[in-house]
């Protein structure tokens, strides 16, 4: 599989609507062609579930476990330099946005996306 996040969302199936741009919520218009969107092109380095792991152009994969949600811990990864965040909810929800902010992609099952 090409290493894009373009592939990225193909392979997770998200519909547009599915694919968070800002930390307010607001999603992507949902008839824009994945491929035309900005950051379709821009190629991951490695799959990550640790926030205190994510390095540059990582994608990070909100868990929720019994002792920590890894929701909470989105703007860590994206401030360390996450180029996506895999989500089964807006992680930013309530938070300032930044331009640094990445794209979310929510997801009905973090586990199984990342499987």
């Amino acid at each position: 599989m090409k290493r894009t996040l373009g592939a990225i969302v193909e392979a997770l199936g998200c519909s547009r609507s599915e694919i968070l741009w800002s930390p307010g919520g607001e999603a992507q218009d949902p008839c824009a062609d994945i491929r035309a969107l900005p950051w379709a092109e821009r190629s991951f380095v490695q799959a990550r579930i640790d926030s205190r792991l994510v390095g540059r152009d990582d994608l990070f994969f909100c868990f929720k476990g019994t002792r920590a949600d890894g929701h909470d811990f989105a703007p860590a990864a994206a401030g360390a330099g996450a180029c996506a965040i895999i989500a089964e909810r807006n992680p930013f929800a309530g938070s300032a946005a930044s331009a640094k902010t990445p794209p979310v992609f929510l997801v009905p099952d973090a586990g199984a996306a990342l499987r």
